[in-house]
């Protein structure tokens, strides 16, 4: 699979030269496992993830035991067919189920909390998974730029108190020169590359997925590889995955 990658040098913190733990980031809509040829896929996208053999995904737009996927929990099929643990946080009550986001993570999550976001077209979730050495948070945000700004605010809550590197990944439906990437930056830096396009998949033109690691805990985090993960249509959008060495 073609790869298109960019170099994050000007994201790079404080290098710590001992005591690191190297992570693979991955933030991936997938448009519930459906395709630019709108063909519901799961082993197609489960192959897109297996070959970056991420740490841990942040995962939007899927479906829980919905009649449009047929009864079935398709993060949970993900997950299977990558060898990963699925951790589901739903939205919305969808069609005789849930739709929502979710993590795929190599090792189980310590704990897990769930916090409702702001979206007048669409409820949005939050979901933030602590472990070992890291949390990692997952959202997918509203549509409506004022939902997005009000949002920031429960994110910052949520996030505030962890006393170990805290990335936030999603599908953050913001512009990198949007209000709410500024703001974003207050508390949070970026650890993906800011231009490169993830949207549509088969003509990326719009950079809507974000990788970003809280302050100030981000400071011993270094990025060693960014990139966006071209040459797949499993999906419309493009996943994006960020090596990071953490320093402990």
């Amino acid at each position: 699979m073609k790869k298109i990658v960019f170099l994050a040098a000007a994201a790079c913190l404080a290098l710590v030269a001992q005591g690191q733990t190297a992570l693979r980031l991955m933030s991936y809509n997938v448009r519930n496992a459906r395709g630019m040829d709108n063909v519901r896929n799961v082993e197609r996208t489960a192959d897109v993830i297996r070959l970056e053999r991420p740490d841990v995904v942040a995962v939007q737009e899927v479906d829980s035991m919905t009649r449009r996927s047929g009864g079935r929990y398709v993060l949970g099929e993900i997950a299977e067919a990558t060898g990963m643990n699925a951790t589901f946080a739903a939205a919305i009550d969808f069609d005789g189920g849930k739709y929502g986001i979710g993590l795929l993570s190599k090792s189980t999550p310590l704990r897990v909390s769930r916090f409702a976001l702001l979206g007048r077209e669409e409820r949005r979730a939050l979901l933030v998974a602590e472990f070992d050495d890291y949390v990692y948070c997952c959202a997918h945000l509203s549509l409506t730029a004022e939902d997005r700004l009000k949002s920031m605010e429960i994110i910052r809550q949520a996030t505030a108190d962890y006393d170990k590197p805290v990335f936030l990944a999603g599908d953050f439906n913001a512009e990198p020169e949007s209000e709410f990437i500024a703001a974003l930056q207050n508390d949070f830096t970026l650890l993906c590359v800011p231009d490169a396009a993830t949207f549509p998949a088969d003509d990326p033109k719009r950079k809507l997925d974000y990788i970003a690691v809280r302050k100030p805990k981000g400071e011993g985090c270094v990025v060693t590889e960014a990139k966006v993960v071209g040459g797949t249509q499993a999906s419309d959008h493009l996943p994006i995955v960020v090596d990071v060495q953490l320093g402990l």
